[in-house]
């Protein structure tokens, strides 16, 4: 809901924290996420059957 509510457009992380009671709290949302080898985004991708390269394309052509 961040990612949409701030109008960001195709990718994003969105860091968050919980407390004790569960509630949740956005500390930031970052709009150039890592795509390193070790990066979160490509790995998540590669997890779902999507190339590093397919990603890139499907990021460009969004």
């Amino acid at each position: 809901m961040a990612h949409y509510s701030l109008g960001c457009n195709a990718v994003s992380r969105v860091d968050m924290i919980a407390d004790r009671k569960g509630n949740i709290y956005v500390l930031e949302v970052n709009t150039i996420p890592g795509m390193t080898s070790t990066s979160l985004l490509p790995d998540a991708a590669k997890y779902d059957g999507i190339s590093f390269g397919k990603l890139l394309n499907k990021i460009i052509n969004y």
